[in-house]
């Protein structure tokens, strides 16, 4: 590989798409984190106490791991 061929794939546009995509990644998967560690409280609150509106709580937070999950997915997609 020319060395010129190696400068011109460094611009300052490629450099900061990667960081981008790179920071969509690394956010996303915290994102993923973050719901997970929300359902299972969510379960804690569940088995704890005891609702009329539990199983919608349940719902609301494995709908946002899904959401957490197509996000990532997408991020990936990015690269």
């Amino acid at each position: 590989m020319n060395i010129a061929n190696l400068l011109d794939s460094f611009t300052d546009l490629n450099i900061l798409n990667f960081f981008f995509k790179a920071f969509a990644v690394v956010f996303s998967l915290m994102y993923v984190i973050y719901s997970v560690v929300i359902l299972k409280q969510t379960q804690i609150m569940i088995k704890t106490i005891e609702s009329d509106s539990s199983s919608f709580i349940l719902l609301i937070s494995i709908i946002q791991l899904f959401v957490a999950i197509l996000l990532l997915l997408f991020s990936f997609t990015l690269i």
